[in-house]
């Protein structure tokens, strides 16, 4: 499926989504009392080299179908600043305020116009972080953190492409992420084509396992070079000969599937270095409040509470914390789980990010 593209499919969705949403804004629009005085139409999509206009003029219908009658906008306009803001990137970027008070003035002044973006800190909770795409191939590949803070006035908490793991027989064999470095190497998305020695000696019968980790489906920049998994044109060579006939096992992480997850057994000695699930108990005797998760300690994956995928973690950063909401949670046992290849022996829990 084509994403921001006029493809049926998608399309369909979009509009599914629109019919539930739009009635709801329609209501708080500034020509019925309310305070929405404007709304925008896609986002910065002049920097799709691909360009879809009939996906444009389709948003639009269905945007006036749905009882919008503002002003309709894009962010790619001159005299309209709409991402006046602060970023994540590599690092958690912040500005001083005299320096955001300067550059806020000369836009006014230019004369232009600016939206704070964004004025309240959010979270991209479950898979939905999303990911930069670079102009063709994945060496510019940026996936997003959870957080969505931006700095923003008013916080969050309220006051990579896909990768590769290889297993032989069960045993992990690729290198485990310890660092940005790893980025390079075999496994992760910036060579086209790579290679690891699994083994050096013969075996007979031996289970070879790849575990594909989609770290953000791309929503920015080259949107039509977007693949997932073992596709037509990514294939798997063992000694120069491509292996077929796959065995795919979906990681769902729907509250249906995790619920159904069984074999679990306690952890005794060392922690075993491979991909696995961890599951423990966080219990209060009161009503739970807002707090945030550290993963500092672990290594890579999501974070999944009472069946509810919090988000992403990595020890690479720049996001070490992952917001959890005291309504996520209830008085009594709460069921934890960490999915990931290098565990922790324990986890902290924090007020602040």
């Amino acid at each position: 499926m084509k994403v921001r593209t006029s493809e049926f499919k998608y399309m369909n969705y979009v509009k599914r989504y629109f019919s539930m949403l739009l009635p709801l804004l329609a209501a708080l629009q500034f020509t019925s009392g309310g305070l929405l005085i404007a709304f925008q139409v896609e986002n910065e999509y002049g920097f799709n080299p691909q360009k879809d206009l009939d996906y444009i003029q389709q948003l639009y219908q269905t945007t006036r179908k749905y009882g919008i009658k503002e002003l309709l906008v894009t962010s790619d306009a001159p005299y309209m600043t709409m991402d006046f803001t602060q970023d994540w990137s590599e690092t958690h970027h912040t500005l001083m305020n005299t320096t955001f008070h300067d550059i806020y003035e000369s836009i006014l002044k230019y004369p232009a116009s600016i939206n704070l973006y964004m004025f309240h800190g959010g979270t991209n909770w479950g898979f939905l972080n999303g990911a930069n795409i670079g102009s063709g191939n994945n060496s510019y590949y940026q996936p997003t953190t959870t957080s969505y803070d931006y700095d923003a006035p008013l916080p969050e908490a309220g006051h990579l492409r896909d990768t590769v793991m290889v297993l032989i027989n069960g045993v992990l064999t690729s290198t485990p992420l310890a660092s940005s470095d790893n980025f390079n190497g075999f496994g992760y998305w910036r060579l086209e084509n790579s290679y690891i020695t699994s083994t050096s000696t013969n075996l007979v019968n031996a289970t070879l396992d790849l575990i594909v980790e989609n770290w953000g489906r791309g929503n920015f920049g080259n949107l039509c070079f977007q693949c997932k998994g073992l596709t037509e044109n990514n294939q798997v060579y063992l000694n120069d000969e491509e292996l077929l006939f796959w065995t795919m096992y979906p990681f769902e992480f729907r509250k249906s599937w995790t619920s159904n997850l069984d074999g679990w057994k306690p952890v005794k000695g060392d922690l075993q270095t491979g991909p696995a699930l961890y599951k423990g108990t966080l219990s209060f005797a009161e009503d739970p409040t807002d707090t945030f998760i550290n993963m500092q300690k672990w290594t890579k994956d999501v974070v999944i509470v009472n069946e509810f995928v919090l988000g992403r973690y990595a020890l690479v950063g720049p996001q070490q914390t992952l917001y959890l909401p005291g309504s996520f949670l209830i008085k009594g046992d709460n069921e934890i789980i960490f999915e990931q290849f290098n565990a922790a022996k324990n986890t902290i829990f924090s007020a602040d990010p």
